[in-house]
């Protein structure tokens, strides 16, 4: 009850004040997980990994491949691309818009799944990619936040919006649970798992803070 009064008192205090600001984070982490890749140990592994996000994400779209005929010697790349870079004037919009311009992509992956939940005044996304390769799996895992603030000038809805958040928090909560499940996922299929790059803000990093960087640590 107390937080919800403290929401209430907030949204009230902002009335008349500024506009509405929409602030976004992204996190990714890239893992290894070294082995000899076969039909049983993938099909287990991407069992696992869907397990380990439709724990918490219902709605995710899975799509699955088959592996090439013959496995890379290194494993594909994990990219953020801006699909938009292309044309300066359709850039210009996205940009102005507040789009989301980093879409992820991954280089012949085997299953990518992707979600994406929206409430009141938030967004969020979750992109997953396993990538096997001659000497084991590659998972990259991206994710992003997006959230309003301040006041609209539509009271009703930003005190919806302000007890919602009081009581279930926000929405990205469950992303760096996934993310450390994934993880936890790979070391038990493959027996270890490699952080090969990750960018990890504090909002996000909850259990994942040992797999930050080096310099953002």
């Amino acid at each position: 009850m107390k937080r919800v009064s403290l929401a209430l008192a907030a949204i009230i205090s902002l009335a008349g004040c500024s506009a509405p600001t929409v602030q976004t984070e992204a996190a990714y982490a890239i893992y290894d997980g070294p082995a000899t890749p076969t039909q049983q140990l993938t099909e287990k592994l991407l069992s696992d990994i869907t397990a380990a996000v439709q724990e918490h994400v219902s709605d995710a779209r899975i799509t699955k491949g088959v592996p090439p005929v013959t496995l890379p010697a290194q494993p594909g790349n994990f990219a953020l691309k801006n699909p938009y870079a292309g044309s300066a004037n359709l850039n210009a919009l996205a940009q102005m818009s507040g789009t989301n311009l980093e879409v992820p992509t991954c280089e012949q992956p085997i299953m990518t799944m992707n979600s994406n939940r929206s409430s009141v005044g938030e967004k969020s996304t979750l992109f997953v990619c396993v990538m096997p390769f001659e000497s084991g799996y590659r998972t990259a895992i991206y994710a992003s936040f997006s959230r309003r603030s301040g006041f609209t000038g539509n009271l009703g809805a930003d005190l919806g919006t302000a007890i919602g958040r009081a009581i279930a928090g926000d929405i990205n909560q469950y992303i760096p649970t996934v993310m450390a499940n994934i993880k936890k996922s790979m070391q038990n299929d493959l027996g270890g798992v490699n952080v090969v790059k990750s960018y990890i803000p504090d909002s996000f990093k909850g259990p994942l803070a040992d797999d930050r960087d080096t310099a953002q640590k």
